[in-house]
């Protein structure tokens, strides 16, 4: 979802008021604060492959690296499954 916009070519301001998302997505979204900041930042060095700012968002939400690798490879093999 990070990238949406980017995908869509337009304004992250643009597509979320053409949503109806929570406010509290919508600030981590647009300003990188509130409770789901973290969770977009952990999200966001995934799909850089920032070894170290997956590092510091996995150490702010108090999360093994191990973990993260695990779900994102649950998460790959289920969308794989999609196409199956």
């Amino acid at each position: 979802f990070s990238l949406l916009h980017t995908l869509l070519g337009t304004s992250m301001q643009t597509l979320l008021e053409e949503m109806s998302l929570p406010s509290n997505v919508s600030e981590a979204l647009l300003y990188g604060q509130g409770e789901f900041a973290p969770f977009l930042r952990l999200a966001q060095a995934c799909e850089q492959f920032d070894v170290k700012a997956l590092a510091a968002a996995a150490g702010e939400l108090h999360l093994p690296c191990e973990q993260i690798n695990r779900a994102q490879l649950v998460g790959l093999a289920f969308a794989d499954s999609l196409h199956a």
